[in-house]
């Protein structure tokens, strides 16, 4: 018989020892992890119940091995946070890695299936697969080279603690883009507790993409070889940096604009057009940032 997501996680914790509770949550850490996956069972069902949408079909799957992942993720945050040998916390990535393959996988397969009707519902999951495919591969590939491989990997404390962080926010903000189907309105800390901390990152966010806008707009006004060399190299990082704090719906157009740029630049063709269209791009962005919770008593929404 299948074993249920708690067995698996206690066989993780034992994965994980010696050290005794290695990977114990206190009792108050556990309670809220159970609370975020209730309310948000509650919020999908009840916002789909009034549109008889197969629910348990589509979405609760779905969401429900989102929060099997998250559930792992705490099993490698103890480990880092208790200072304990934190390769040993390897194994939990290969295992969340082949995980999210397999999710990747179900997910393409329910979009095929959805019929016309349901647009906003395969746009979500749409983008919920590129995210995951997206930081799959700069986790597995190029943050912590080496995890997905078979052998042995050694990593520094720095690098596993950055995979951690890029996959639960990947995870959360996957869940959350799922139950704004059915609830546009619902904010990311009412679901999950560590949102209510990451206001830090809209502003870092808002302000690097206000940053990119001022870059932009001056090279649409006088062009020169080493200040659009600046910019696609201010672009190229921030894609590298701080895209993952965008919604993963902008991720994909954000990523193709970069590529337009970027090709555009290296053929030698007339950009302008390209930053045309990416100026007011920008603009749109920076106002959708400015909409975030942390923001809404605050006098900052200029640029």
């Amino acid at each position: 018989m299948k074993p249920n997501v708690q067995e698996e996680i206690i066989d993780l914790t034992e994965l994980l020892r010696p050290a005794p509770n290695y990977a114990e949550a206190s009792p108050v850490s556990a309670s809220k992890e159970r609370d975020s996956e209730t309310k948000l069972r509650q919020q999908v069902s009840a916002a789909a119940e009034p549109i008889n949408f197969p629910v348990d079909e589509v979405v609760r799957p779905v969401s429900t091995e989102l929060h099997s992942l998250l559930n792992h993720l705490k099993i490698i945050e103890g480990a880092l946070s208790q200072g304990r040998d934190i390769q040993r916390t390897v194994v939990v990535f290969k295992l969340i890695h082949q995980r999210v393959l397999s999710l990747i996988g179900k997910i393409e397969a329910l979009t095929a299936q959805l019929g016309a009707g349901h647009e906003t519902l395969r746009v979500a999951l749409d983008t919920t697969a590129f995210a995951l495919k997206h930081e799959v591969r700069r986790v597995y590939e190029v943050e912590a080279k080496g995890l997905g491989r078979p052998e042995g990997v050694q990593l520094s404390r720095s690098a596993l603690t950055r995979a951690y962080g890029l996959l639960q926010n990947c995870f959360q903000q996957s869940a959350i883009t799922l139950t704004q189907v059915f609830n546009p309105t619902l904010e990311g800390d009412e679901l999950f507790e560590e949102y209510k901390a990451r206001s830090g990152q809209s502003v870092i966010l808002r302000k690097e993409l206000m940053i990119l806008l001022q870059k932009v707009r001056g090279i649409t006004k006088e062009y020169g070889v080493l200040q659009m060399l600046n910019v696609i190299n201010s672009l190229k990082r921030f894609r590298q940096e701080t895209m993952h704090f965008l919604m993963h719906r902008d991720w994909e157009s954000f990523e193709a604009f970069v590529d337009e740029i970027v090709t555009t630049y290296d053929e030698a063709g007339d950009l302008d057009p390209v930053l045309n269209k990416f100026t007011p791009y920008l603009e749109t962005l920076i106002n959708h940032v400015n909409m975030r919770s942390v923001f809404n008593n605050r006098n900052l929404r200029f640029y």
